[in-house]
Order: C-alpha cells, then structure tokens, then sequence
C-alpha cells in the first residue's frame, strides 16, 4: 500500500524539430535566404493538427562596397545592407493541455493517498507565436579597424501565454 502502480511521467516533454535552408548569392553582391522549419511538442495534446507549429523567415544582403561607385573609397572598407523577416514558435515549460498530477506521499501523518496537481488542464493551449523583423546597415571603416552597425529591430507577438506582457 501506498506505492502507486502507474509511473509513466507525463510531465517530461517531448520535441521534434525538422529545418531546411535555402540560399542564393548572385554575383557576390546580393543574397537571399529562406528557411522553413517545423517543431512539434506533446505539450498540446493528442490532436496531430495543434502538435506542430510551422515556422520560417526570409533575409536578404546587399554587399553595397562591391558596386563601382562605392570601391574607390579607400577609407571605406565594408559596407552592408541586410534585413529579415520571420516566425518563431515557444512553448511554456509549466504549460500542458492534459492535467499534470503527482500523487502524494503516504506516510503515518497522513495516512490518505492524495494528488498535487503540477499543472492544470489547459485545453485552448497553443503554441506562442510571433513576429521579427530585423533591419540592419554594417560598415567598416580604414581597412576595418572601426566597424559598426546601425539596426531596427522589432518583435510582435501574434499569441502570447502571459497577456501582460503581450500588451506590453
């Protein structure tokens, strides 16, 4: 008595991920990127349509130094004009859609089995998701011994677990 017969651990995740990436550089000077990636979760239940979440981002580079009008600048050593675009995915470490329970220790203080719930049952639960973008000009100057960047950098949530801070 007081040894429980079922021990499967249902508050241990389980990932799988799944990427590929796609590049093109056209005479040294300009590149597009796309990546596309797909990660599931056991964290949302049994349905196959709310287990994975699809994510991806596009990028472009302009490497402006390699045009004629600007390699005859000596003082000016590098010079790039860059941006992306693209989804991320999160999952909440406490958050599952199944209840989450542990069953209590029996002991002669308390001689009544019991069970702590670790999370409760979340059944709208849903991957978080949201939204960057990444605007960026880099440079160097006399033969790179100064370098810097200049960025725009933005991030929107789309679904977000803690609403505060989405509102934020």
């Amino acid at each position: 008595m007081g040894v429980p017969y079922w021990t499967e651990r249902l508050d241990e995740a389980a990932a799988v991920s799944y990427y590929g990436a796609l590049n093109y550089t056209f005479d040294n000077r300009y590149t597009v990127s796309f990546n596309a990636r797909t990660d599931g979760s056991n964290r949302f239940g049994l349905k196959t349509n709310q287990l994975f979440q699809p994510l991806w981002a596009f990028g472009a580079n302009y490497q402006m130094k390699q045009e004629r009008f600007l390699d005859q600048i000596d003082w000016l050593s590098y010079l790039t004009l860059r941006g992306s675009y693209g989804s991320q995915g999160n999952v909440a470490s406490q958050a599952y859609s199944d209840l989450v329970a542990t069953i209590g220790a029996v002991n002669v203080d308390n001689p009544v089995n019991y069970l702590i719930i670790n999370a409760p049952k979340n059944p709208y639960l849903k991957w978080e998701k949201t939204y960057t973008t990444n605007l960026g000009l880099e440079f160097g100057l006399w033969k790179r011994r100064l370098m810097g960047s200049i960025e725009f950098y933005n991030k929107k949530a789309q679904t977000c677990w803690d609403q505060n801070k989405c509102r934020k």
